[in-house]
């Protein structure tokens, strides 16, 4: 087998979209090619003047019926020594991070009159988690995994030294990790949400960590 034929094959035995394997395949040959993913400062150019939001034209209330706002959510904190989902952590007077972008959600959709649609990037370790602490916001269309998550794709863990994938019989799960948050594009495409997005009119995104609370859709720099 070539050397990523076995990622292939195993990927496709667990169901994962070709948009994944393709994703990930593109990663792997760098990682093979040995490439640091550097870019060096020689290497950059100049930003061109970008336009001012003081210039923008006056707000126009189908741009956000056009819009959604996904949260990358796919983080269970281990870095910060954790072994639950980030979001879930309380922040401010028994609210948790995902507590108040949901907030922030439903005052945009009263003050703006547009139902404006939230999506979540779950992994597998954090969808379960996520999904039973939404059911508290049922009445606002916000807990039905069918409305409200995409499920982040998982992928082959990489042997160092072999360069093929890691095996471990006695738990495959440990064979595998999130794909991380440069997953969303592959994500949208294979689980099917980027066609029903366009589908349901939908031009723009608005896209943040889960533990994010300073990014919030701006109605004006939509605009």
């Amino acid at each position: 087998m070539s050397d990523f034929a076995a990622f292939r094959a195993k990927m496709e035995r667990e169901g994962m979209s070709e948009a994944v394997i393709r994703a990930f395949g593109a990663s792997y040959a760098k990682l093979v090619r040995k490439e640091s993913g550097e870019i060096r400062e020689a290497e950059l150019v100049d930003l061109e003047p970008l336009p001012r939001v003081e210039e923008g034209g006056e707000f126009e209330r189908d741009l956000l019926e056009k819009t959604v706002v996904i949260k990358l959510n796919g983080g269970l904190g281990t870095s910060m020594g954790l072994e639950t989902t980030k979001a879930l952590l309380e922040v401010r007077e028994g609210k948790t991070f995902l507590d108040i972008t949901v907030q922030q959600i439903l005052h945009l959709r009263r003050e703006m009159g547009v139902p404006v649609r939230l999506l979540l990037l779950n992994s597998f370790g954090t969808s379960a988690e996520t999904l039973a602490h939404l059911e508290r916001y049922a009445e606002d269309n916000l807990s039905r995994r069918e409305e409200v998550e995409i499920f982040q794709n998982k992928v082959p863990k990489v042997d160092c030294a072999t360069l093929q994938p890691v095996e471990w019989p006695g738990d495959p799960e440990l064979e595998w990790c999130p794909a991380g948050h440069g997953d969303l594009y592959p994500s949208l495409l294979g689980t099917g949400w980027l066609d029903r997005l366009l589908e349901e009119g939908v031009r723009y995104a608005f896209v943040s960590n889960g533990d994010n609370l300073g990014a919030e859709l701006d109605a004006n720099l939509l605009s």
